[in-house]
Parts: C-alpha cells; sequence; structure tokens
C-alpha cells in the first residue's frame, strides 16, 4: 500500500484511509472490480495485516474532495 493522504484509526484492527490504490490491489480486491483505476480512495484497511487487501469504500471525484474529506478525517482523531 502506498502513502496515506489521510487515516483515521477506527478500531484496533481497522483505519479508515485516502489513498491511491496499486492496480495490483485492485485485482486482489473482493469481486475483481476492473472499474477501480487511478484516483484517490476512502479505503478501510486492516492494520494488523498490511498485506490484506483494502476494502475501497468509495471513490473520491477530486482532489478538492480528497482535501476536505482529510480534513474531516484529521479533525475526529485521525493523522
Amino acid at each position: 500500500m502506498e502513502e496515506f493522504f489521510a487515516e483515521a484509526v477506527i478500531s484496533d484492527r481497522r483505519s479508515l484511509c485516502i489513498g491511491p490504490i496499486t492496480r495490483e490491489e485492485a485485482s486482489n480486491i473482493e469481486g475483481g472490480s476492473t472499474s477501480l483505476g487511478i484516483g484517490l480512495y476512502l479505503l478501510s484497511i486492516d492494520r494488523t495485516d498490511p498485506s490484506s487487501p483494502p476494502e475501497v469504500l468509495a471513490q473520491l471525484t477530486s482532489d478538492e474532495a480528497a482535501k476536505k474529506l482529510a480534513a474531516i478525517l484529521r479533525a475526529v482523531g485521525g493523522r
């Protein structure tokens, strides 16, 4: 997983993150969605298993949307 632009820890195991996904990660996501591509995503990751594929919760429509969501995550205790 590449570096995240923002991260909020939501449990002992899970974090919500904003970041890109690689083609390999997209192909490993359950269902193998081919609609995932270049861009930024809201992801749920397993902090205890960095090799597990992220769960894609949403694709962000622009850099501006990513910045706004990152500000929200940081406001609720994220990084």
